[in-house]
Formats: C-alpha cells, structure tokens, sequence
C-alpha cells in the first residue's frame, strides 16, 4: 500500500514538473517573438534613416548640378583723355549801389516867424564833415510846417565859423500846415571842424515850425 502511494507522488510531482517546463518553454517562446519584433523595428528604422539621408544627398547633388554657371567677361577700362584747361577769366567786380552807406548829422529842431535870415534858437551842430571817407554827395535836411499855411518859408545852414552860408543849402516852398521835408541840392561844404547853424525866413512873418533837421552825408 505504501509503495502504492510512493509511485503516486512521483507521478505527481512528474506531471508537475512537466507542466513548470511546458511554461518555461512558452515564457521562452514569447520573449523569442519579442526580441524578434524588436530587432525588426530597429531594422526598420534604420533603413528609414538611411534611404532618407540617400534622398537628401541625391537632390542637393542635383541642385548643385542645375545652378547655371557665371561668367564674368573682364571689361576693359577707358583710356585716359587729356583735356587742356582753359583759362580762369578775372572778373573785376564794380562797386554796386548796395555798398553805398548813408550818414546824419542831427542839426535839431526850434521855431521862427522872422522875415529876414535868422538863427533857429537851439537848432546848431558842430561837425568836420570831411572826415568821412569817399564821400559821394552832402545835402541839408529840414522838416517843416507853418500852421496858418500862409506865405512861403526859406531854410538854409549858415558856417558861423567862417560866417557865410553853406553853398546850395537853401531851399524855399509855400507854408503848408503838414510838415513838409525840404531838401537842399548838393551842397559845397568847408574842410574842418565847423559850427553848423540852422536858420529860417517867412514871406510874412508867421510862426514856422522846424520839427527837425540834419545833414545827409552820403558815402560809397
């Protein structure tokens, strides 16, 4: 009975360690499969890679093979002209009336109603006019008006210090009651220092007005 049971647990543990191998062997199989999937993908990735890389090399070679070649034709640079130079033409330039500058002596202003020649009070200057350089022409200046606009008025410059008039400085027009701007012609005027004195007639003694006077030295 003993050796019954004896042959029964061998049978037993047999058939168990069959069914450990049978697993074994399937557990084997499977990790096969797997590691052949595996290295088929890998393979198949590779080759992806490689054929790629073969596309990109071939078209570059070939957009390097169309690009049309440049040439460049060396040109040849002109010869130099000798040209002779032409004469510079001197142009002399001529003063022009821009250059010409005006000066005024203030001789001032005062009032008189006398019928002969008679200083104006306070209407005096002294002046050298020949110390202006290249002067061009000098006149007499006087700005009047006679209220009652009756008569006419006179007005000259007197040299007291050589007691005579200036030549050309007088100048006579009717009174008007608007002040009127009398200019003398170009008057003939002596070298050196002198004492400039305004003075005024009227046709019939009434008040003339000097609201102002100068002399007018123009130079160039």
């Amino acid at each position: 009975m003993s050796r019954e049971l004896d042959n029964s647990s061998v049978l037993e543990e047999l058939h168990e360690n069959e069914e450990k191998l049978h697993r074994d062997e399937r557990r084997i199989e499977i990790a096969f499969i797997l590691v052949a999937m595996f290295i088929l993908s890998l393979t198949a990735g590779v080759s992806y890679l490689i054929s790629k890389s073969i596309i990109t090399a071939k078209s570059t070679e070939t957009i390097v093979n169309i690009s049309p070649s440049i040439s460049v034709t060396p040109t040849a640079s002109p010869s130099p002209v000798l040209t002779t130079p032409s004469p510079t033409p001197i142009v002399t330039e001529k003063p022009s009336e821009s250059t010409v500058k005006d000066y005024y002596i203030n001789t001032g202003y005062g009032t008189n109603k006398s019928t002969d020649w008679t200083d104006v009070f306070g209407a005096a200057a002294t002046a050298d006019i020949g110390e202006y350089q290249n002067i061009k022409e000098v006149s007499f200046e006087a700005f009047i008006n006679i209220p009652s606009a009756n008569g006419s008025v006179s007005v000259r410059l007197f040299n007291k210090t050589d007691k005579h008039p200036v030549w050309n400085s007088e100048v006579t027009r009717d009174g008007t009651s608007d002040t009127y701007n009398f200019i003398s012609p170009t008057v003939v005027y002596d070298i050196g220092p002198k004492l400039y004195q305004v003075q005024m007639k009227t046709q019939f003694g009434v008040i003339a007005n000097l609201t102002s006077s100068r002399i007018h030295v123009v130079v160039k």
